[in-house]
C-alpha cells in the first residue's frame, strides 16, 4: 500500500468530530504532509517509559463472610485498597497479588468474574458477548505517581492531558484492579507482613477484613453506602454527607462518580465486584 504524499487528497477524522468521506466532494488540499506507514490518530498521548510506572492493585474478598481488604495510613487518615508498583518483568496481575500480600498481610488469588473486558478470549469473541469467566482487570485507572499530587488534589485530568509533558506531575501512575479471593478458610494476616512495607510513606501502613458496607463507607468518606435492595442486590446510595449534587439516599450510578475521585471509584469498585462474585451467597 502506497504511503500518503504531499499531493494526497485527505480527509480528517476524530472520534469526536467525524467527517464522512464523499469521494465526489473530496477534502480540499492539504498541508504537505511526510510519508507514514500508518494514519494519524487524533486524541492520542503517549509516555516514554521514563515517565510513567505500571502498577497493580487487589479487591481481596473473604466471600463466605463478606469482607474485603482494605488498607489504612495513619498518617494521612486515608483508607485504599492495596496496590503498588510491578517489578520489571512481572505480569501486571501477579504485581497485583504480590502488592496485596505486602500492604496488608493476607494472601490472594486472582478470581475468576463475570464483568465484561474488551479483551478476546483465544477464539476471538470478547467475553463481554458470551459471559466467559476471565481473571482480567476490572478497572484501570490514570493518576499522578506522587502521593502529594494525589492528596492535594492537584491532577485535574483535562488540563493534565492537555499538556501533559509540560505539566510538573507528568509522572504517571497506570493502576489496573483486580478481584481476588482469599480462599473459603478464616484468613489469617500473616504475622511479619510489615517487614515488606520498603517506603517511607509506609510507615503508617495498617491493614484491615472489613464488611462491604463498612468498607464502601470508609472508602467514600461518608459519601457512598453500600445497601441491599427490595430484590436483594447490592446498590450504592449516596450518604447522609452528599454527592455531586446529589441528595442522600439517591441511588447512584458509576456514570455520577467523578472520575478523579479515587476513592470513591474504589467505594464503586468494591460493591460492583461483590455484586459480581460474591453478593448472591450474602443476600
Amino acid at each position: 500500500m502506497s504511503n500518503p504524499t504531499s499531493n494526497s487528497k485527505l480527509t480528517t477524522w476524530s472520534p469526536l468530530d467525524p467527517v464522512a468521506y464523499d469521494p465526489a466532494n473530496p477534502a480540499p488540499e492539504a498541508a504537505p504532509q511526510p510519508p507514514r506507514s500508518v494514519p494519524q490518530i487524533n486524541n492520542t498521548f503517549g509516555f516514554f517509559g521514563g515517565e510513567f510506572v505500571s502498577a497493580g492493585s487487589s479487591i481481596a474478598f473473604h466471600i463466605p463472610t463478606g469482607r474485603v481488604v482494605l488498607v489504612h495510613d495513619s498518617r494521612l487518615n486515608q483508607w485504599f485498597l492495596p496496590r503498588g508498583r510491578k517489578d520489571v518483568g512481572e505480569p501486571i496481575g501477579v504485581c497485583a497479588v504480590r502488592e496485596g500480600f505486602e500492604e496488608s498481610g493476607y494472601k490472594g488469588e486472582l478470581l475468576p468474574h463475570p464483568l465484561p473486558t474488551k479483551q478476546p478470549s483465544p477464539g476471538g469473541v470478547h467475553s463481554s458477548k458470551h459471559g466467559t469467566l476471565t481473571t482480567e482487570p476490572i478497572y484501570t485507572a490514570l493518576m499522578p505517581h506522587f502521593q502529594s499530587a494525589r492528596r492535594l488534589g492537584a491532577y485535574p485530568p483535562k488540563s493534565f492531558l492537555a499538556n501533559p509533558v509540560g505539566n510538573r506531575f507528568s509522572h504517571l501512575y497506570l493502576v489496573q484492579y483486580f478481584i481476588l479471593t482469599l480462599g473459603e478458610d478464616e484468613p489469617v494476616r500473616a504475622e511479619n507482613w510489615k517487614d515488606g512495607l520498603m517506603g517511607a510513606h509506609e510507615v503508617g501502613y495498617e491493614s484491615f477484613l472489613l464488611p462491604i458496607e463498612e468498607a464502601v463507607e470508609k472508602l467514600g468518606g461518608g459519601h457512598l453506602v453500600f445497601e441491599k435492595d427490595e430484590a436483594g442486590k447490592g446498590v450504592v446510595k449516596v450518604g447522609e454527607i452528599g454527592y455531586n449534587g446529589l441528595e442522600p439516599g439517591a441511588v447512584i450510578g458509576r456514570e455520577q462518580i467523578v472520575p478523579d475521585d479515587i476513592g470513591a471509584i474504589e467505594a464503586w469498585l468494591v460493591a460492583e465486584a461483590w455484586c459480581a462474585v460474591g453478593g448472591k451467597q450474602d443476600a
